[in-house]
């Protein structure tokens, strides 16, 4: 209702089916921005995939209604649900690739600079910390952390990797 259109489509009923189970519902805000960003939660909350994250009865759900309503009417605006999951997943890519790049200076200049009797024996590797506040990103930090331990101890040069 907010947006004039199904939130999921399809041409005929298993594709719509197909499409409740497996896809996300383009954001409400994308398609009508001047739609209060707390209202759009409210509708994602109720369109989850899993139920444990909807709404477990409908006094729930009007509260949350009653929250939106009482925001609106006092000029609070929230930050976008939406734009905040994107922002989280750029930073997460953004680590990655910060990560692959250290990696690849670090085997760089390991394996130009240094002489086979200058080179380093050992090499401590420091855990990577998770700067975001999104605690899924955890996992990553520690994936990343193993993987340039991993790296570097494929490296014929270092006698041992910490």
């Amino acid at each position: 209702m907010l947006t004039g259109q199904m939130p999921f489509r399809g041409e005929y009923e298993p594709a719509v089916i197909y499409s409740i189970l497996n896809e996300h519902p383009e954001p409400i805000t994308a398609m009508r921005r001047e739609v209060p960003v707390s209202l759009e939660d409210v509708a994602e909350r109720a369109l989850a995939k899993d139920p444990a994250k909807r709404f477990q009865s409908v006094d729930e759900m009007l509260t949350a209604l009653e929250m939106v309503q009482e925001e609106s009417r006092m000029g609070i605006e929230r930050r976008g649900h939406a734009a905040y999951k994107r922002l989280a997943r750029r930073k997460g890519l953004l680590a990655g690739l910060a990560a692959a790049v250290v990696i690849a200076i670090a085997i760089v200049l390991l394996t130009t600079f240094f002489e086979s009797s200058q080179a380093l024996d050992t090499l401590a590797v420091m855990p990577l910390e998770n700067l975001t506040s999104d605690e899924s990103q955890d996992i990553f930090a520690d994936g990343i952390t193993g993987e340039l331990i991993t790296s570097f101890s494929r490296l014929g040069c270092l006698k041992k990797v910490i």
